[in-house]
């Protein structure tokens, strides 16, 4: 497996105006994609902030009725709710963002392709997280929130034993993870895969260290070979781990819609 694309970000690009270079939902349906779901969550966000009553995707329903009429009284087997939610569980959360911190976490990167996305942090009542910005018309741009440039990269988590992905800032200066991730894959495309050990002291530098995989010890063959044929179907993608919310959605926030009203964009 050739590993040297690069990830390099290119130099004095910009997206969107001004830009600078880290509630319950309905249930979907058990055999719904991840946009599917995705577009559920957002579809009941929404109706929550505007007071209404959430509108679902078509699709297969499970046994569960998405929304009850108000005063009806409804059956239900603790059991059979049970088996609904983790199998809606399983479904929502088949790939996750990997949380760095001052203690090492340990991976295997299997392949240099990633993903460049630009996104903003959001810190809202209702949403707090990273979200994708939706490129021109995004209402986050409009109100001058800082938009940062993030290269998502998937790597085999070695504790939790299973695909992860690792998302880096184009920073460039020394000790930042990007550039240090580029001299490992450099070494794989020369030795074979590798164990990376990934620490963060502070919130400004990275510690990376890398050896050959040892012959006991497990390589997640299996997982990442599953992984590999459900990205070329389309079934993962790597963007899925940060959330995706429309320019409709993001004006009804309220810290959101008050910033446009104090710059006269409401």
């Amino acid at each position: 497996m050739d590993l040297s694309s690069s990830l390099m970000p290119p130099t004095g690009t910009k997206h969107g105006p001004e830009v600078s270079d880290d509630s319950r939902t309905a249930h979907p349906p058990v055999n719904a994609t991840g946009g599917e779901i995705a577009a559920q969550a957002e579809a009941t966000l929404l109706a929550a902030l505007s007071g209404g009553q959430p509108t679902l995707p078509d699709g297969p329903s499970t046994s569960r009725p998405a929304t009850q009429a108000p005063g009806m009284v409804q059956s239900v087997n603790l059991l059979d709710l049970m088996a609904e939610d983790s199998a809606s569980a399983a479904e929502a959360s088949s790939l996750r963002c990997l949380r760095l911190s001052g203690d090492a976490t340990l991976v295997i990167p299997f392949t240099a392709d990633g993903a460049r996305v630009n996104a903003h942090y959001l810190n809202d009542p209702d949403v707090k997280g990273w979200i994708l910005c939706p490129g021109p018309g995004c209402a986050l741009c409009a109100v001058k929130q800082k938009v940062e440039q993030r290269v998502l990269v998937p790597v085999y988590d070695c504790m939790a034993e299973e695909v992860a992905v690792l998302a880096m800032s184009g920073a460039l200066r020394p000790k930042a993870l990007l550039p240090q991730f580029q001299r490992v894959f450099q070494t794989i495309n020369e030795t074979g895969l590798q164990v990376v050990s990934i620490s963060k002291p502070d919130n400004m530098t990275y510690d990376v260290r890398s050896w050959p995989i040892p012959a006991t010890a497990p390589d997640g063959a299996d997982v990442i070979a599953k992984f590999v044929q459900d990205m070329e179907q389309g079934r993962v993608k790597l963007d899925s781990v940060f959330l995706t919310l429309s320019n409709e959605t993001l004006r009804a926030l309220p810290s959101v819609e008050r910033k446009l009203a104090l710059h006269g964009l409401a």
